[in-house]
Protein backbone atom coordinates (compact mmCIF):
# COMPACT_ATOMS: atom_id res chain seq x y z
CA UNK A 1 0.00 0.00 0.00
CA UNK A 2 1.31 3.19 -1.29
CA UNK A 3 2.83 5.68 2.37
CA UNK A 4 1.35 9.22 2.08
CA UNK A 5 3.46 12.02 1.15
CA UNK A 6 2.25 15.57 2.80
CA UNK A 7 3.34 17.63 -0.32
CA UNK A 8 1.99 15.69 -3.28
CA UNK A 9 1.08 12.85 -4.42
CA UNK A 10 3.56 9.88 -3.75
CA UNK A 11 4.68 8.58 -7.33
CA UNK A 12 4.89 4.86 -8.12
CA UNK A 13 7.94 3.48 -10.23
CA UNK A 14 7.59 2.22 -13.29
CA UNK A 15 7.92 -1.89 -13.66
CA UNK A 16 11.42 -2.86 -14.82
CA UNK A 17 12.04 -0.14 -17.74
CA UNK A 18 15.21 -2.27 -19.26
CA UNK A 19 12.88 -4.46 -20.81
CA UNK A 20 11.41 -2.73 -23.80
CA UNK A 21 9.76 -5.38 -25.58
CA UNK A 22 6.12 -4.06 -26.20
CA UNK A 23 3.93 -6.76 -27.52
CA UNK A 24 0.64 -6.82 -29.00
CA UNK A 25 -1.48 -8.28 -26.29
CA UNK A 26 -5.14 -6.19 -27.04
CA UNK A 27 -7.35 -9.64 -27.31
CA UNK A 28 -10.05 -7.31 -28.92
CA UNK A 29 -11.52 -3.61 -29.23
CA UNK A 30 -15.12 -3.18 -27.90
CA UNK A 31 -17.61 -0.30 -26.81
CA UNK A 32 -19.33 1.07 -24.19
CA UNK A 33 -22.02 3.42 -23.40
CA UNK A 34 -22.49 5.84 -20.73
CA UNK A 35 -25.50 3.91 -18.59
CA UNK A 36 -23.50 0.33 -18.47
CA UNK A 37 -20.38 2.45 -17.44
CA UNK A 38 -22.48 3.93 -14.47
CA UNK A 39 -23.90 0.27 -13.89
CA UNK A 40 -20.48 -0.64 -13.15
CA UNK A 41 -19.48 1.89 -10.67
CA UNK A 42 -22.41 0.49 -7.99
CA UNK A 43 -20.36 -2.28 -7.06
CA UNK A 44 -17.51 0.41 -6.09
CA UNK A 45 -19.46 2.29 -3.68
CA UNK A 46 -18.81 1.72 0.18
CA UNK A 47 -20.80 1.58 3.14
CA UNK A 48 -20.12 2.64 7.11
CA UNK A 49 -21.71 1.14 10.27
CA UNK A 50 -22.16 4.09 12.68
CA UNK A 51 -21.44 3.48 15.98
CA UNK A 52 -21.85 7.30 17.21
CA UNK A 53 -24.77 9.05 17.89
CA UNK A 54 -23.36 12.75 17.39
CA UNK A 55 -24.05 13.55 13.81
CA UNK A 56 -20.25 15.18 13.98
CA UNK A 57 -18.61 12.38 15.30
CA UNK A 58 -20.46 10.27 12.65
CA UNK A 59 -18.89 12.55 9.86
CA UNK A 60 -15.81 11.67 10.95
CA UNK A 61 -16.16 7.77 11.35
CA UNK A 62 -16.96 8.16 7.40
CA UNK A 63 -13.61 9.81 7.12
CA UNK A 64 -11.83 7.12 9.23
CA UNK A 65 -12.50 4.27 7.43
CA UNK A 66 -10.43 1.71 5.79
CA UNK A 67 -11.00 2.67 2.55
CA UNK A 68 -11.61 6.46 3.10
CA UNK A 69 -8.70 7.42 5.11
CA UNK A 70 -5.40 7.99 3.22
CA UNK A 71 -2.41 8.44 5.56
CA UNK A 72 -2.44 8.09 9.08
CA UNK A 73 -5.28 8.12 11.30
CA UNK A 74 -3.25 9.68 13.91
CA UNK A 75 -3.50 12.65 11.71
CA UNK A 76 -7.42 13.27 12.48
CA UNK A 77 -7.25 11.66 16.36
CA UNK A 78 -4.95 14.80 17.11
CA UNK A 79 -7.26 17.42 16.11
CA UNK A 80 -10.37 15.07 16.80
CA UNK A 81 -11.96 18.25 18.80
CA UNK A 82 -10.88 20.37 16.11
CA UNK A 83 -12.45 18.39 13.18
CA UNK A 84 -15.52 18.39 15.61
CA UNK A 85 -15.93 22.02 15.80
CA UNK A 86 -15.27 22.84 12.06
CA UNK A 87 -18.63 20.37 11.24
CA UNK A 88 -20.40 21.77 14.23
CA UNK A 89 -20.06 25.20 11.90
CA UNK A 90 -22.17 24.18 10.08
CA UNK A 91 -24.43 21.70 11.45
CA UNK A 92 -25.88 24.39 14.22
CA UNK A 93 -26.69 26.91 11.35
CA UNK A 94 -27.93 23.82 9.76
CA UNK A 95 -26.70 24.47 6.54
CA UNK A 96 -24.76 21.88 4.13
CA UNK A 97 -21.52 21.31 4.90
CA UNK A 98 -19.13 22.21 2.81
CA UNK A 99 -15.87 20.21 1.68
CA UNK A 100 -13.22 21.11 -0.87
CA UNK A 101 -10.42 19.43 -2.55
CA UNK A 102 -7.41 20.25 -5.56
CA UNK A 103 -6.38 17.88 -8.00
CA UNK A 104 -7.03 16.79 -11.78
CA UNK A 105 -4.98 18.86 -13.13
CA UNK A 106 -4.77 17.25 -16.68
CA UNK A 107 -3.63 14.29 -18.31
CA UNK A 108 -0.30 13.63 -17.01
CA UNK A 109 1.77 14.11 -20.37
CA UNK A 110 4.15 11.55 -19.93
CA UNK A 111 3.28 8.57 -22.85
CA UNK A 112 4.79 6.25 -20.61
CA UNK A 113 1.72 6.44 -18.49
CA UNK A 114 -1.23 7.60 -20.44
CA UNK A 115 -1.94 8.28 -24.07
CA UNK A 116 -5.40 9.82 -23.61
CA UNK A 117 -5.75 13.88 -23.20
CA UNK A 118 -8.94 13.45 -21.40
CA UNK A 119 -10.52 12.07 -18.78
CA UNK A 120 -11.40 8.87 -18.81
CA UNK A 121 -13.20 5.72 -16.78
CA UNK A 122 -10.16 6.85 -13.74
CA UNK A 123 -11.69 10.06 -13.63
CA UNK A 124 -15.04 8.55 -13.36
CA UNK A 125 -14.05 6.22 -10.18
CA UNK A 126 -12.83 9.16 -8.49
CA UNK A 127 -15.78 11.44 -9.26
CA UNK A 128 -18.20 9.06 -7.81
CA UNK A 129 -16.04 7.82 -4.96
CA UNK A 130 -16.22 12.05 -3.71
CA UNK A 131 -20.28 11.78 -4.04
CA UNK A 132 -20.30 8.59 -2.24
CA UNK A 133 -18.63 10.44 0.57
CA UNK A 134 -21.17 13.27 0.23
CA UNK A 135 -24.05 11.07 0.40
CA UNK A 136 -22.49 9.23 3.17
CA UNK A 137 -23.09 12.31 5.31
CA UNK A 138 -26.12 13.02 3.64
CA UNK A 139 -27.04 9.46 5.27
CA UNK A 140 -26.80 11.39 8.93
CA UNK A 141 -26.99 14.59 8.33
CA UNK A 142 -30.26 16.05 6.63
CA UNK A 143 -28.80 19.82 4.62
CA UNK A 144 -26.08 17.23 3.19
CA UNK A 145 -23.07 17.86 2.19
CA UNK A 146 -21.01 19.66 -1.31
CA UNK A 147 -17.31 18.87 -2.42
CA UNK A 148 -16.31 21.65 -4.32
CA UNK A 149 -13.37 20.29 -6.82
CA UNK A 150 -10.47 22.83 -7.77
CA UNK A 151 -9.01 21.69 -10.82
CA UNK A 152 -5.22 22.14 -11.00
CA UNK A 153 -5.06 23.02 -14.98
CA UNK A 154 -3.09 26.37 -13.61
CA UNK A 155 -0.25 24.40 -12.60
CA UNK A 156 -0.16 23.12 -16.56
CA UNK A 157 2.18 26.23 -18.01
CA UNK A 158 4.97 24.72 -15.06
CA UNK A 159 5.46 21.41 -16.86
CA UNK A 160 4.96 22.42 -20.52
CA UNK A 161 1.08 22.03 -20.47
CA UNK A 162 -1.02 24.54 -22.27
CA UNK A 163 -4.29 26.11 -20.81
CA UNK A 164 -5.89 25.11 -23.20
CA UNK A 165 -5.52 21.62 -22.45
CA UNK A 166 -6.14 22.30 -18.97
CA UNK A 167 -9.51 23.90 -19.74
CA UNK A 168 -10.85 21.11 -22.04
CA UNK A 169 -9.74 18.83 -19.42
CA UNK A 170 -11.75 20.31 -16.73
CA UNK A 171 -14.73 20.71 -19.16
CA UNK A 172 -14.79 17.13 -19.75
CA UNK A 173 -15.15 16.75 -15.81
CA UNK A 174 -17.69 18.91 -15.79
CA UNK A 175 -19.81 16.63 -18.84
CA UNK A 176 -18.95 13.44 -16.70
CA UNK A 177 -20.14 14.59 -13.62
CA UNK A 178 -22.90 15.39 -15.27
CA UNK A 179 -23.43 12.14 -16.93
CA UNK A 180 -22.98 10.40 -13.87
CA UNK A 181 -25.89 12.33 -12.45
CA UNK A 182 -23.37 13.68 -9.92
CA UNK A 183 -25.72 15.40 -7.33
CA UNK A 184 -22.88 16.80 -4.81
CA UNK A 185 -20.03 17.44 -6.83
CA UNK A 186 -18.90 21.19 -7.95
CA UNK A 187 -16.32 21.52 -10.40
CA UNK A 188 -14.05 24.73 -10.57
CA UNK A 189 -10.72 25.72 -11.61
CA UNK A 190 -8.47 26.61 -9.21
CA UNK A 191 -7.39 30.31 -10.45
CA UNK A 192 -10.59 31.17 -9.36
CA UNK A 193 -9.41 31.50 -6.14
CA UNK A 194 -7.14 34.04 -7.86
CA UNK A 195 -9.42 37.01 -7.61
CA UNK A 196 -9.44 36.72 -3.68
CA UNK A 197 -5.86 37.69 -3.70
CA UNK A 198 -4.95 41.36 -4.19
CA UNK A 199 -2.67 41.56 -6.37
CA UNK A 200 -2.38 37.99 -6.96
CA UNK A 201 0.88 38.25 -9.45
CA UNK A 202 2.33 40.03 -7.48
CA UNK A 203 2.31 38.17 -4.46
CA UNK A 204 2.90 35.26 -6.17
CA UNK A 205 6.54 36.27 -7.53
CA UNK A 206 7.53 37.56 -4.20
CA UNK A 207 6.44 34.20 -2.81
CA UNK A 208 8.11 32.51 -5.51
CA UNK A 209 11.62 34.74 -4.78
CA UNK A 210 11.51 34.13 -1.07
CA UNK A 211 11.66 29.97 -1.86
CA UNK A 212 14.35 30.21 -4.41
CA UNK A 213 15.88 32.03 -1.76
CA UNK A 214 15.26 29.64 0.94
CA UNK A 215 16.56 26.84 -1.51
CA UNK A 216 19.72 28.91 -1.92
CA UNK A 217 20.59 28.79 1.98
CA UNK A 218 19.54 25.07 2.28
CA UNK A 219 16.65 26.24 4.95
CA UNK A 220 15.89 22.72 6.00
CA UNK A 221 12.07 23.23 6.43
CA UNK A 222 12.05 24.13 2.42
CA UNK A 223 14.35 21.59 1.33
CA UNK A 224 12.02 18.90 2.41
CA UNK A 225 9.06 20.09 0.79
CA UNK A 226 11.42 20.31 -1.95
CA UNK A 227 12.56 16.86 -2.08
CA UNK A 228 9.02 15.59 -0.82
CA UNK A 229 8.04 16.94 -4.16
CA UNK A 230 10.87 16.92 -6.50
CA UNK A 231 10.08 12.98 -7.59
CA UNK A 232 6.80 13.42 -8.42
CA UNK A 233 6.88 16.64 -10.09
CA UNK A 234 9.74 15.29 -12.42
CA UNK A 235 7.05 12.27 -13.39
CA UNK A 236 4.71 14.67 -14.46
CA UNK A 237 6.62 17.08 -16.48
CA UNK A 238 5.50 17.41 -20.77
CA UNK A 239 7.54 14.67 -22.53
CA UNK A 240 5.13 13.55 -25.61
CA UNK A 241 7.11 14.85 -28.16
CA UNK A 242 10.18 12.03 -27.51
CA UNK A 243 10.35 8.63 -28.15
CA UNK A 244 9.24 5.86 -26.07
CA UNK A 245 12.62 4.22 -26.06
CA UNK A 246 14.79 6.97 -25.30
CA UNK A 247 11.82 7.85 -22.81
CA UNK A 248 12.03 4.76 -21.31
CA UNK A 249 16.27 5.27 -20.55
CA UNK A 250 15.43 8.70 -19.38
CA UNK A 251 12.84 7.30 -16.53
CA UNK A 252 14.57 4.19 -15.75
CA UNK A 253 16.05 4.61 -11.99
CA UNK A 254 18.27 1.95 -12.48
CA UNK A 255 19.96 3.73 -15.06
CA UNK A 256 22.10 6.65 -13.53
CA UNK A 257 23.08 9.37 -15.77
CA UNK A 258 26.46 8.22 -17.72
CA UNK A 259 24.92 4.98 -18.94
CA UNK A 260 22.72 7.07 -20.99
CA UNK A 261 23.65 8.20 -24.35
CA UNK A 262 23.61 11.61 -25.03
CA UNK A 263 20.05 12.38 -26.14
CA UNK A 264 18.49 10.27 -23.21
CA UNK A 265 21.13 12.61 -20.71
CA UNK A 266 20.14 15.76 -22.77
CA UNK A 267 16.21 15.00 -21.81
CA UNK A 268 16.58 13.62 -18.43
CA UNK A 269 18.38 17.22 -17.70
CA UNK A 270 16.04 19.24 -19.24
CA UNK A 271 13.20 17.94 -17.10
CA UNK A 272 15.10 18.05 -13.95
CA UNK A 273 15.23 21.87 -14.95
CA UNK A 274 11.67 22.47 -15.51
CA UNK A 275 10.36 20.36 -12.36
CA UNK A 276 13.29 22.75 -10.31
CA UNK A 277 11.62 25.64 -12.00
CA UNK A 278 7.92 24.03 -11.37
CA UNK A 279 8.39 23.31 -7.61
CA UNK A 280 8.67 26.54 -6.73
CA UNK A 281 5.42 27.88 -8.87
CA UNK A 282 3.55 25.18 -7.34
CA UNK A 283 4.62 25.63 -3.84
CA UNK A 284 4.68 29.71 -3.97
CA UNK A 285 0.99 29.47 -6.20
CA UNK A 286 -0.64 27.10 -3.24
CA UNK A 287 1.10 29.48 -0.48
CA UNK A 288 -1.04 32.64 -1.95
CA UNK A 289 -4.14 30.68 -1.70
CA UNK A 290 -3.21 29.86 2.37
CA UNK A 291 -2.00 33.06 3.32
CA UNK A 292 -4.62 34.75 1.85
CA UNK A 293 -6.73 32.44 2.78
CA UNK A 294 -8.81 32.87 -0.43
CA UNK A 295 -10.73 29.36 0.43
CA UNK A 296 -12.45 30.48 2.94
CA UNK A 297 -13.32 33.58 1.22
CA UNK A 298 -14.93 31.24 -1.54
CA UNK A 299 -16.47 29.24 1.06
CA UNK A 300 -16.87 30.50 5.04
CA UNK A 301 -15.51 27.40 7.04
CA UNK A 302 -15.39 25.13 4.21
CA UNK A 303 -13.08 21.82 4.94
CA UNK A 304 -10.28 20.91 3.09
CA UNK A 305 -9.58 17.18 2.02
CA UNK A 306 -6.65 16.02 0.44
CA UNK A 307 -4.33 13.07 -1.88
CA UNK A 308 -1.27 14.56 0.61
CA UNK A 309 -3.07 14.53 4.19
CA UNK A 310 -1.52 16.66 6.54
CA UNK A 311 -2.95 17.95 10.66
CA UNK A 312 -5.31 19.95 8.94
CA UNK A 313 -6.21 18.24 6.20
CA UNK A 314 -8.61 15.41 5.93
CA UNK A 315 -6.79 13.11 3.97
CA UNK A 316 -9.11 10.85 1.55
CA UNK A 317 -8.08 8.05 -1.02
CA UNK A 318 -8.53 9.24 -4.41
CA UNK A 319 -10.48 6.14 -5.34
CA UNK A 320 -9.82 3.43 -3.25
CA UNK A 321 -7.58 1.97 -0.96
CA UNK A 322 -6.17 -0.93 -2.82
CA UNK A 323 -5.60 1.74 -6.03
CA UNK A 324 -2.05 3.03 -5.75
CA UNK A 325 -2.05 5.70 -8.82
CA UNK A 326 -3.74 8.87 -9.11
CA UNK A 327 -6.73 8.71 -12.60
CA UNK A 328 -4.68 11.05 -14.29
CA UNK A 329 -1.65 9.22 -14.12
CA UNK A 330 -2.40 6.04 -15.69
CA UNK A 331 -5.26 4.16 -17.59
CA UNK A 332 -7.85 2.06 -15.97
CA UNK A 333 -7.86 -1.25 -15.94
CA UNK A 334 -10.82 -3.68 -14.63
CA UNK A 335 -10.01 -7.07 -13.66
CA UNK A 336 -12.41 -9.80 -15.04
CA UNK A 337 -11.29 -12.15 -12.26
CA UNK A 338 -11.24 -10.31 -9.05
CA UNK A 339 -14.11 -7.96 -10.06
CA UNK A 340 -12.10 -4.78 -9.10
CA UNK A 341 -10.53 -1.46 -10.82
CA UNK A 342 -6.73 -0.69 -10.76
CA UNK A 343 -5.06 2.47 -12.55
CA UNK A 344 -2.04 1.41 -14.23
CA UNK A 345 0.91 2.78 -16.46
CA UNK A 346 0.15 2.10 -20.16
CA UNK A 347 3.75 1.28 -20.60
CA UNK A 348 3.32 -2.21 -18.03
CA UNK A 349 0.32 -2.87 -19.92
CA UNK A 350 1.99 -3.00 -23.34
CA UNK A 351 4.61 -4.91 -22.32
CA UNK A 352 2.49 -7.66 -20.18
CA UNK A 353 2.05 -11.26 -21.31
CA UNK A 354 -1.71 -10.55 -20.21
CA UNK A 355 -4.36 -10.38 -22.70
CA UNK A 356 -6.22 -6.86 -22.79
CA UNK A 357 -9.39 -5.33 -24.12
CA UNK A 358 -9.64 -1.71 -25.17
CA UNK A 359 -13.00 0.07 -24.49
CA UNK A 360 -13.77 2.64 -26.33
CA UNK A 361 -16.63 4.55 -24.78
CA UNK A 362 -19.55 5.63 -27.45
CA UNK A 363 -19.36 9.42 -28.39
CA UNK A 364 -16.28 9.84 -26.49
CA UNK A 365 -14.51 13.46 -27.24
CA UNK A 366 -11.10 11.37 -27.11
CA UNK A 367 -10.37 9.06 -29.49
CA UNK A 368 -8.49 6.48 -27.16
CA UNK A 369 -9.65 3.95 -25.05
CA UNK A 370 -11.81 5.26 -21.90
CA UNK A 371 -10.17 1.97 -19.98
CA UNK A 372 -9.05 -1.27 -20.18
CA UNK A 373 -10.07 -4.95 -19.35
CA UNK A 374 -7.86 -7.52 -18.33
CA UNK A 375 -9.20 -11.04 -19.01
Amino acid sequence: MIKANPYVYPYLPFKDLSNKKIVDNFASSENADIDATRKMLLNQKISVNFKEKEIAKKILEIFLHNRVCFGSKDLIKKKYTQWLQQLEFFITQNKKIEFSILGFPFKVPVPLKTNRLLPDLGEFLSLYRLDNLMDLINMVYTPGARATIFTEGVFGGFVGIKKIEGDNYRNYLIKLSAELKLKNIVIEDLGLLEKYVPNFTEEFEKEKNNMQTLYLNKDSKFMDKYQGTFPSVLRIVNTRKYDLNILMDVYNDNMPDDMLDPEAKEIRDEIKHITHMAIFNYHAYLQVRSKFNALNKYRDGIITMSVSPKENRLGVYPIDSHIERLPYHGVPVWHEKRSEFTIEYLIDIRRSSEKFIKMFLKNDSDDRPFYYIKK
